[in-house]
């Protein structure tokens, strides 16, 4: 017999005599080790413990050099269950203790689990030993059990308070239904017992079941509502006779004492005798029959011995038996019923055809969720699943466990048959169940054969019940698929073409569009396209990876094709939509080829431009893109039609001044060609250009606001693609726009064009670091002139490896609308540094830190700022908020008091505020006090700061200013020229030095 099968018997007498064969046999050590700890648990449970613990004394002898196995700790553990069995408790003990050393400090729960078993054995109390071990990681089951412990102590002791306290904690647990519902029926007992008529008729709202009849009666009186107890009684008595002895005896008694108080002398007799009848069918309480303890000579003749025979290795011949011979017929037969309709005819089947070759009495099949399958007799009936019998029901622990059962009735831990709800009729011998992640099954045997034939047999019979459900479900799903497919790619709504393995598959639609065969391979639909669109649509079918779109001439037809990518079993399917748009082309591009005049202005249009560009690019050209400005502002106040007549006045005036070339590019912007290029001859015109605008809007009594972007070409540059001259055009406009009154226009430079790129790489570099978390921060610091002491550190951002001044980082990101999210990050990152700095080193520092005015004005600043401080445990006093702005409303200052109040400082960068709260002047302007005056006024101010506590911070003073300065004690000095980044701030606090 192998050792799968040897270890798979049933706890029974009869298994003794088949472990000491195997035993007797020569074997590899671990199998042995295997079988004699099996060969133990039996032992001690029919209370052989020295024979047993002889056993485990050889185990741990044997596993001496490999602790870390398993089976030393198991048998350690057996030998803790010999000793507590023989009540040799110090030996327990020992053993207890011994196997602590071998727990891993998860499993160190299992010490305790020993110390309560021991303490039980002895009758001590152990109630604390469970306070300790729910302090350890335990799973959620012997945690629930531990709560359920404590649960019924609490009860037995009056403490419901306490019991409440468990139950609480137990329903954040994994439970099972039979567990939970205990717990809810406790729970009402509690409530019942306190009188508390609001919990109870809260815990039972939605409960119909008759287990909970009592309780609602228990409610109705405890809130003196006889004639609804009665009402209650009258439409639920049917029921009652089926609840257990217990509950039919409170609910009787309850009764009485209902129709005692209504004087219902009728009711109150039937109810007398009713709980008289009752009690005559007390059930008695049977007295637990400990296993027959087989005596040693029963099991051997002689003291028990074991000889390790040195392992031989051979080839054994397998012995093939019937049971084979019927795998491997039925495993023929799989592959015919699966050419069978129905999935139970399928499976009726396969049971028939393996009955006949292994006769059993029934099977039950449970297909996961809710489907329940009764074979017998050739016949397969689908049962109706009762959730209260199947998780009573071996059938449930096996697909809840995932492990297979095989049991004997005598001794089945789930006495529970799933079909009646009630124990196992007395001709099944055994059962024998499987399981799979679709379900399980059982099988009833009325005979008993070899056990391990059979399970050989009936295991593969699962596996292949359940193959043939997956296979259905699969199959049905597929078919699902197929069909919905099918209906689709043969529909009507569009033309669709389908390539597999470069094989094509039109629909009606696309052979009417293409007039091509139903299947043909894509190179021939190919060959049909345009040259020029032939390398093209080929690249596109080969680089797809999700859905995308393409346009291509076939044959004289334009067509708009939109593909998507499918995987299936790794193959490369595409589906294909087409739209024939050989109208839509025609009219656009004639619509193109003559729409060379704006109908709406009059005015030549881009398309006018561009036909005529490479004419402009081969002579001496000079262009110039105006944009009128305001027109948004016109659009508020008087309406569209103001900004279209307004507009049509700026054209009116381009085509009196220039009379030819000028193009309507934009809805505000028009283009000027000058076939000159000479500096002095295009400063002349552009000098001549504005006043006559100027004169023109003068006739109209309207003022033309608008900025010019000037390229004389070939000199600014010598690009001929009309997209990047609109683009250096743009830059030019922009820059002008920048200058304010200096000029209306501006020269394209390639400079600005770089330093446009530089800004972008910049941008990008800063997102990069924001989104990453790689932009890092400088510290610079900031110094009590009078004390000689670092005051706090001013904070700069910066990125590594990249020379840029960090105050570029804030202009750069004003100028380009990011700001805000620019600030936020700052202080993010700079809360992460202190907190950081603490857990390091145990101390803080002082923190300034600019903040634009833009970022203050959010409405969503001063939550955020607050909560990143207490998000991070931090002082509020840690930090300086270094307002950057010379334009601060009184509002602005009453959103910072907000953060003044809570201890935040406010810094500002002028004077003009120091009768605002704040608690610091930043001065960046550098002063010479050389100058009696501005010393003087210094000292005024240096006065008024003082008084009022405001501290005045210079940026790099002069040394000969410094020692004029050092006497007065709000004067403070920013040295910028000395940076560290946070590893160097970290050292220099940590007083490292590097």
């Amino acid at each position: 017999m192998n050792i799968k099968a040897l270890l798979k018997l049933p706890k029974t007498e009869e298994s003794f005599k088949e472990i000491e064969a195997f035993l007797a046999e020569t074997h590899d050590l671990n199998e042995i080790l295997l079988v004699e700890s099996f060969y133990a648990d039996i032992l001690i449970e029919y209370g052989n413990s020295d024979t047993a613990i002889q056993l485990l004394t050889h185990i741990m002898t044997s596993l001496k050099n490999r602790q870390d196995d398993p089976l030393y700790e198991k048998a350690l553990r057996q030998t803790v269950d010999a000793y507590i069995e023989k009540k040799d408790y110090d030996n327990a003990i020992e053993a207890i203790n011994q196997r602590r050393k071998t727990l891993p400090i998860l499993k160190h729960y299992l010490y305790y689990l020993d110390l309560i078993k021991l303490h039980k054995a002895l009758n001590m109390p152990y109630f604390e030993l469970i306070d300790q071990a729910l302090e350890e990681v335990l799973p959620d089951e012997i945690k629930s059990n531990f709560l359920i412990e404590k649960v019924d102590k609490y009860i037995g002791n009056h403490e419901f308070d306490l019991a409440l306290l468990s139950i609480n904690s137990l329903k954040n647990t994994k439970l099972d239904p039979q567990t939970r519902f205990r717990l809810e029926k406790i729970e009402l007992d509690i409530y019942v017992e306190k009188a508390d008529v609001v919990m109870l008729e809260k815990l039972l709202e939605g409960k119909t079941d008759a287990s909970f009849d009592y309780y609602y009666l228990k409610l109705y009186v405890l809130s003196d509502k006889y004639r609804q107890a009665s009402l209650y009684e009258v439409e639920h008595e049917h029921r009652f006779e089926q609840l257990d002895y217990e509950t039919q005896k409170k609910i009787y008694e309850l009764l009485i004492d209902v129709y005692k108080r209504q004087n219902d002398k009728l009711s109150l007799e039937n109810y007398s005798k009713k709980l008289k009848s009752l009690k005559k069918q007390e059930p008695k309480i049977d007295t637990p029959v400990k296993p027959k303890q087989i005596k040693k000579e029963e099991l051997e003749s002689e003291p028990f011995k074991i000889e390790i025979k040195e392992k031989i290795i051979e080839v054994n011949k397998v012995k093939q038996s019937e049971a084979f011979d019927y795998i491997r017929s039925l495993l023929n037969k799989d592959i015919e019923i699966y050419q069978i309709k129905g999935l139970r005819e399928k499976i009726r089947q396969l049971l028939m055809i393996a009955e006949k070759k292994y006769p059993f009495k029934e099977a039950v099949i449970y297909v996961d969720p809710n489907k329940l399958y009764h074979y017998k007799m050739g016949r397969l009936y689908e049962k109706p699943l009762l959730k209260e019998h199947f998780f009573k029901s071996v059938l449930h622990v096996a697909f809840d466990r995932q492990e297979d059962i095989i049991e004997s009735r005598t001794l089945v831990r789930w006495p529970i048959d799933v079909l009646t709800g009630k124990p196992y009729e007395d001709h099944i011998n055994q059962l024998y169940t499987y399981h799979d992640s679709t379900g399980s099954i059982v099988f009833y045997q009325t005979e008993t054969k070899n056990v391990f034939i059979e399970d050989d047999f009936f295991n593969m019979l699962s596996v292949l019940v359940f193959n043939v459900i997956k296979k259905d479900i699969v199959l049905h799903s597929l078919e699902l698929e197929k069909d919905l497919f099918k209906a689709i790619y043969q529909s009507d709504l569009t033309a669709y073409r389908v390539v597999e393995d470069d094989l094509m598959r039109f629909n009606k639609q696309a052979l009417i569009l293409f007039d091509f065969p139903k299947y043909a391979p894509i190179s021939a639909f190919n060959q049909q396209l345009r040259g020029e669109d032939q390398i093209r649509y080929k690249n596109f079918l080969s680089t797809l990876t999700g859905k995308s779109t393409i346009n291509y001439q076939y044959q004289d037809k334009d067509i708009e094709e939109t593909s998507t990518l499918i995987i299936v079993d790794n193959k490369r399917i595409i589906l294909s939509k087409f739209k024939d748009i050989t109208s839509q082309k025609n009219y656009e591009d004639n619509l193109l080829k003559t729409a060379l005049i704006d109908q709406k202005n009059n005015v030549a249009n881009r398309f006018a431009f561009e036909e005529k560009l490479s004419f402009f690019t081969n002579q001496k050209t000079t262009f110039i893109l105006t944009e009128l400005n305001g027109l948004e502002n016109i659009q508020a106040l008087y309406g569209l039609s103001k900004v279209d007549s307004f507009f049509k006045h700026f054209i009116e005036a381009h085509l009196n001044h220039f009379k030819q070339d000028v193009y309507l590019i934009d809805n505000n912007k028009l283009l000027i060609v000058l076939p000159i290029n000479d500096v002095r001859a295009v400063e002349k015109a552009m000098r001549d250009y504005g006043e006559a605008l100027i004169a023109h809007s003068d006739g109209i009594n309207e003022h033309f606001s608008f900025n010019s972007g000037v390229i004389r070409y070939p000199i600014n540059t010598t690009e001929t693609k009309s997209e990047k001259l609109y683009s250096f055009l743009g830059l030019a406009l922009e820059r002008a726009k920048r200058r304010g009154q200096k000029s209306f226009y501006h020269y394209f430079d390639f400079e600005d064009y770089k330093e446009e790129h530089f800004e972008l790489s910049i941008i990008e570099q800063m997102n990069m670091g924001i989104m990453n978390e790689s932009l890092e921060i400088q510290f610079s610091p900031i110094i009590h002139l009078k004390s000689n002491k670092v005051f706090g550190y001013s904070v700069y951002p910066c990125v590594p490896n990249l020379m840029v001044d960090s105050n570029y980082y804030s202009l750069i990101a004003k100028k380009r609308s990011i700001i805000e999210r620019f600030d936020r990050y700052i202080l993010k990152t700079s809360a992460k540094f202190l907190q950081k700095l603490e857990k390091e080193t145990g101390k803080y520092i002082r923190l300034s830190i600019d903040i634009d005015e833009e970022t203050v004005r959010s409405k969503e600043f001063n939550p955020f700022f607050i909560g990143l401080l207490k998000q991070h445990d931090l002082p509020y006093t840690l930090y300086e908020l270094r307002i950057k702005s010379d334009r601060l409303s009184d509002l602005d200052f009453l959103r910072l008091k907000e953060l003044s109040d809570l201890g935040i400082h406010i810094g500002v960068e002028s004077f003009n505020y120091m009768i605002k709260d704040i608690h610091f002047v930043h001065l960046t302007d550098r002063f010479k006090l050389d100058d009696s005056k501005v010393f003087d006024y210094l000292f005024a101010q240096k006065e008024y700061a003082e008084h009022h506590g405001i501290g005045l911070v210079f940026d790099r003073l002069e040394d000969k200013d410094l020692h004029k300065l050092k006497q007065y004690s709000p004067i403070y000095q920013l040295d910028s020229r000395k940076k560290m980044n946070e590893l160097s701030m970290i050292n220099k606090i940590k007083g490292v030095v590097v």
